[in-house]
């Protein structure tokens, strides 16, 4: 008897229904509106793209002026409309569905149409078709990337490799092949080249799943690459060619072991199932493991992505706090490592070294990605200097990667922020061109060795280069392909004088626009969250001895204990989202004693939250949290709960949804709020290491 596969994973857009010719269609509608050339060759460039990815590519050829985002939910209205009045089924395709539920075949739907799309399908089919449904908004990195079919398999709770995933175009081939499973390629736009790791057949009409079952067992597994990066217009696209030349890989099998003699000598599948089947049993005794022990988990990443800062100033304290938490994080930044010179880069004096060891021990032994914080501490105009000169860039990338080799991290966070505060504006216009340039060989270095690339940087405001586009020095558009992560630092807009800390009118009216226009989208930005206040003195009486402290960064963890020491009556102000009360403080030293007046600026947990959904809700990668142990316990359940809402379990027999975004959540209502204006100068943003240099409990 023949078997059956363990699930079958479908494509949307010209596998399941015909809908290309609805796509190409509003694609010419939408071009054709702002003047623009759209040619049949332009719309089949981009079939089985990511539709943020294929926004882009019509904004740039098309001339259509308008966001990524926007570009997407255009087509998506005009194929929705399309679909109301005609469903287009693919020859072969429903009547295979219908098999598949008979046969108790579990399916999910992988495509990257919108949920709006998905909507108007699912509608038509009974309830319980597709057990999963991946959508291009649920997901981080689209096709071709494999997140789409792994998440697929994981909802399901199947192994990839013992799937079939159907698809008609070059683009979702490889990503069903990066994810593992054996393809059923049925091509419809876009030709498919044969390979001996799929299936070509000319449509679905007659194939049975009892057929899928024998797919999956005489042919053999794809060799996909370990870090399939996300293409991205205007680079070249990581899409294989078809032949039997497959790209370069970390090897998936043994050194020395041929491909063909390990699926079974005529290609079988069957050894690597068993194989598989045994590294389930092990990943099983691992979990049980894990769990008699009670102190660790194994690193399993949510759909929520969170990056955290961990500064040696709060290591002593919160090592446990740490290890208790660390698998919430997607990446753990040490902080604690300078750059002083072009092959200079060392910790940070009265670093804890034991302590330090111990995160980045415990980090490793779950699985949670290192990347560490370079920080310039270099002279002003320095680092410039360096970036500059193309034999003394080298020699400093160079020094970066020995650095990375050696400690073995994951990846290296670029935090130089002395172009921004400390070189002058009028350096930014020579340091621009090479800091992309420093970047781009930086980022190819360490790319081609699987490792990985963030940036943290002050905002910008839009694309251009005058005094309202903030920052324009790091020049977001001209990195954005050559990192993985740029961490837009979203805080201390107020610095000099009392005002909020990370407004949330700035961070949405500016940051995130600005960046994602300068960036081409959202995709890879990251809003840095802060975790702390501020504490000014805003005026003093009397003789003040030289043991007065002056403006100090309260840990949010920290702020309950000096309002109900100072007895302070918090007010909300609900267009910044931020709280601020007001002190008296008598200092004396016994010879001389003042009083000062000091004013406190701070976002509560609520806040945190808020910023943390509204990353969410505006398509950004994730967040970034600086830093980790001036935290309280509602910022970890905030992670927890935001993640729980972009994943969604389903009954086996309960009708199947897309992972949802939940709305933003309100901001709390306080009665007649007394509003605090916001800083109305242009914000100034520190480095990070200002709030480090600062006491961290206040007076």
């Amino acid at each position: 008897m023949s078997s059956l596969p363990a699930a079958v994973l479908w494509d949307l857009d010209g596998t399941l229904i015909d809908t290309e010719p609805y796509w190409i269609a509003c694609e010419h509608e939408l071009v054709a509106q702002f003047g623009g050339r759209w040619t049949e060759a332009d719309a089949h460039s981009i079939v089985g793209f990511d539709l943020l990815d294929s926004a882009r590519v019509i904004r740039d050829r098309g001339g259509v002026n308008l966001p990524p985002a926007e570009i997407v939910e255009r087509l998506c209205t005009g194929v929705v409309e399309r679909i109301r009045r005609a469903m287009p089924w693919r020859p072969g395709a429903r009547e295979l569905l219908v098999a598949l539920g008979r046969a108790g075949v579990p399916c999910a739907l992988v495509t990257m149409s919108w949920r709006s799309i998905t909507d108007e399908v699912l509608a038509q089919l009974p309830a319980g078709t597709f057990r999963a449904v991946i959508t291009g908004d649920a997901v981080m990195n689209g096709k071709p990337p494999p997140e789409p079919y792994r998440r697929a398999a994981e909802e399901l709770g199947v192994d990839p490799l013992s799937c079939v995933a159907i698809e008609d175009s070059p683009t979702g081939v490889a990503s069903a092949e990066a994810a593992g499973c054996v393809v059923v390629a049925v091509p419809n736009l876009v030709p498919i080249a044969p390979a001996r790791h799929r299936v070509l057949l000319p449509s679905l009409v007659g194939v049975t799943p009892e057929q899928l079952g024998d797919i999956v067992e005489t042919t053999p597994p794809p060799v996909a690459p370990a870090d399939f990066r996300p293409a991205r217009p205007g680079r070249p696209q990581p899409v294989y060619d078809g032949g039997d030349d497959l790209p370069p890989a970390r090897p998936r099998l043994p050194p020395g072991v041929d491909q063909r003699a390990w699926a079974g000598g005529a290609g079988g599948r069957r050894p690597v199932l068993l194989a598989a089947a045994v590294v389930l049993v092990l990943g099983l005794a691992a979990v049980w493991w894990f769990a008699l022990r009670g102190d660790e988990e194994p690193f399993r990443p949510g759909a929520f992505r969170v990056h955290t800062w961990v500064p040696p100033w709060e290591l002593d304290e919160h090592v446990d706090e740490f290890a208790a938490n660390a698998t919430l994080f997607h990446q753990v930044s040490p902080f604690w490592y300078q750059v002083s010179g072009i092959t200079s880069i060392g910790l940070y004096d009265d670093t804890p070294e034991e302590a330090a060891a111990a995160v980045l021990r415990d980090a490793r032994s779950r699985g949670v990605p290192l990347v560490a914080s370079l920080y310039d501490r270099t002279a002003p105009g320095a680092m410039a200097a360096i970036l500059a000169d193309p034999a003394s860039r080298a020699t400093h990338i160079d020094a970066i990667m020995s650095f990375v080799t050696t400690n073995d991290f994951q990846g290296v966070d670029i935090n130089y922020e002395r172009f921004a505060f400390d070189d002058g504006k009028a350096t930014w216009t020579a340091t621009r061109p090479n800091w992309v340039t420093f970047i781009e060989e930086l980022g190819a270095r360490l790319h081609a060795e699987g490792r990985l690339l963030t940036v943290s940087v002050p905002p910008v405001y839009d694309d251009g280069q005058t005094d309202d586009s903030g920052y324009w020095v790091y020049d977001y558009g001209g990195i954005v392909d050559h990192v993985d992560a740029i961490r837009m630092m979203a805080y201390d807009f107020s610095v000099a004088a009392p005002g909020p800390i990370a407004p949330l009118d700035w961070i949405s009216d500016k940051v995130i626009p600005g960046g994602a226009e300068a960036a081409g989208g959202p995709d890879k930005l990251v809003l840095g969250i802060p975790l702390y206040g501020r504490n000014w003195v805003i005026a003093t009486t009397g003789d003040c001895p030289a043991s007065a402290v002056g403006t100090q960064s309260p840990r949010l963890d920290a702020i309950d204990d000096l309002i109900e020491r100072r007895d302070g009556r918090p007010v909300y102000d609900q267009t910044t989202d931020e709280w601020t009360f007001t002190y008296q403080l008598e200092v004396t030293d016994g010879a001389k004693t003042c009083t000062q007046t000091r004013e406190v600026h701070y976002g509560d947990a609520a806040s945190v939250r808020h910023r943390m959904q509204l990353s969410v809700d505006t398509g950004l990668l994730g967040v970034a949290l600086f830093a980790f142990g001036y935290q309280n316990g509602d910022v970890f359940d905030a992670i927890v709960e935001i993640d729980a809402t972009l994943v969604t379990t389903i009954p086996d027999d309960a009708t199947t949804v897309a992972p949802t975004v939940a709305p933003t959540t309100a901001a709390p209502t306080v009665a007649a709020p007394t509003t605090v204006a916001p800083t109305a100068a242009a914000p100034t943003t520190v480095a990070p290491t200002t709030v480090a240099a600062t006491t961290t409990t206040a007076p």
